[in-house]
């Protein structure tokens, strides 16, 4: 009897419920389907989940377009292939497309780069604006080709390849020609693991770029003299606002730095990703500041990453001549796995001469249990008691997921640096903020 009146109670409601009008179903969907970041994919494809609930939401999620303006493929083969060929068959072409190849065999990475071929075939390729390719093997590297046959509007670009290849047959493409040069429109683009040449090929090939990134890019495998084809004027790019720069073996790029200090002029550059790794030794704090001194007055933000054990002399002796080189830097964001770094960037910045214009200051601590968390606490008091009176206004730590006990006393101490409203500091671990 009790089931029998439940069933009946929810037979009512339901006969009493209406479908929500598209309007607010479309945009309930969008901010499912929204990627978390502006430049990121969402983590699988959840228009087709959400399509399977009813033949209501079947029909609102294929008649909205704005859902389908992402694609991500970064899930089995089979599911990735079908989810392409959808889009093929429905003729849409999303804005942004990110395809990985990671743990694909030959036979995968055939099978998922036949679908995105037959996706950019498409009347409407025209429409793609962005496009991530995550460890592409370098053998089949030819797919930048297809894209630059189809792909004529490109504003965003960003590649990765898996592994090590100096076979020149894998970069065939590029050899003969500008890599990418005929993307005249295109402003954001990052190349991971590509050889040292091509990247600066990439950078003459794209005049409008806003954003460029260079990942550890490999040896040039057309030899080191190349970049003297380069030299014959210096070269402005103008439009530049966002330079990420992490190189792996100085001994084979340092002619082409030379070039890129002496030829390369980046007047709007706003912010600068420097990365110091172990290969480097002491060649990278010399290289970069030769770098800073050519930045221009209006570069307000740079990015340090730290990836060397630098001994605390040879560290404070460094940082110490950038200082000579910095310009009108605003924000300066620093992360590392140094043990000594964190000791020494608060004795220089209690420094006022140490970034006399920084406003924002944030650490990023990847060492666990580097520094004890009393002296941590300590050691952020003195610094940001001695420069509260100046420009600063914010400092930022941001360490890994272990405990971060303090004491009572610490948190008064702290809380006292907080009372004028307009400074802010604030310690997370982990993604969790820290109440202070």
């Amino acid at each position: 009897m009790a089931d029998w009146q439940l069933h009946r109670r929810l037979n009512i409601t339901h006969s009493l419920t209406r479908n929500l009008p598209k309007e607010i179903l479309s945009y309930i969907f969008e901010l499912v389907c929204a990627p978390t970041e502006a430049d990121d994919p969402p983590d699988n494809c959840p228009r087709i989940i959400l399509a399977s609930v009813s033949s209501h939401w079947h029909e609102v999620v294929w008649t909205t377009p704005q859902l389908w303006r992402t694609y991500s493929a970064i899930h089995p083969l089979q599911r990735m292939v079908s989810t392409l060929q959808m889009f093929a068959d429905n003729h849409r072409a999303p804005s942004s497309i990110h395809l990985t190849f990671h743990f694909l065999g030959e036979g995968g990475i055939e099978a998922l780069l036949q679908a995105f071929e037959t996706v950019l075939l498409q009347d409407a390729a025209s429409h793609i604006r962005q496009i991530v390719l995550t460890n592409l093997p370098p053998e089949y590297m030819t797919i930048i080709k297809v894209i630059n046959e189809h792909c004529f509007n490109i504003k965003k670009l960003y590649i990765s390849k898996c592994r090590l290849s100096y076979d020149l047959s894998s970069w065939s493409y590029f050899l003969t020609t500008q890599f990418p040069s005929c993307w005249s429109t295109l402003t954001n683009l990052g190349l991971k693991g590509f050889p040292l040449d091509i990247c600066f090929d990439s950078l003459f090939g794209c005049p409008q770029l806003i954003r460029l990134a260079w990942e550890v890019p490999t040896r040039p495998i057309n030899g080191l003299t190349r970049p003297q084809h380069r030299q014959a004027q210096v070269t402005s790019f103008p439009h530049l606002e966002y330079l990420s720069l992490s190189f792996d073996s100085p001994s084979d790029w340092i002619p082409w730095f030379n070039s890129f200090v002496q030829f390369y002029q980046f007047p709007g550059l706003r912010e600068l990703h420097w990365l110091i790794s172990f290969h480097f030794d002491h060649q990278s704090p010399e290289l970069l500041n030769r770098f800073l001194s050519t930045l221009p007055r209006c570069c307000d933000t740079l990015r340090l990453s730290i990836h060397i054990y630098y001994p605390y002399v040879t560290l404070k002796k460094w940082m110490k001549s950038a200082l000579l080189h910095v310009g009108e830097i605003k924000n300066l964001i620093v992360s590392d796995d140094n043990p000594t770094s964190f000791l020494l960037m608060m004795q220089l910045f209690r420094d006022p001469a140490f970034f006399p214009s920084l406003t924002h200051f944030k650490y990023c601590c990847s060492m666990k249990d580097c520094v004890e968390n009393e002296v941590i606490i300590n050691s952020i008091y003195e610094a940001l008691k001695g420069r509260k009176e100046t420009s600063v206004k914010s400092f930022s730590l941001q360490v890994p997921l272990w405990e971060f006990p303090y004491w009572a006393a610490q948190r008064v101490e702290l809380s006292r640096l907080m009372d004028d409203a307009s400074f802010k500091l604030e310690i997370i671990r982990g993604c969790e903020k820290l109440d202070l």
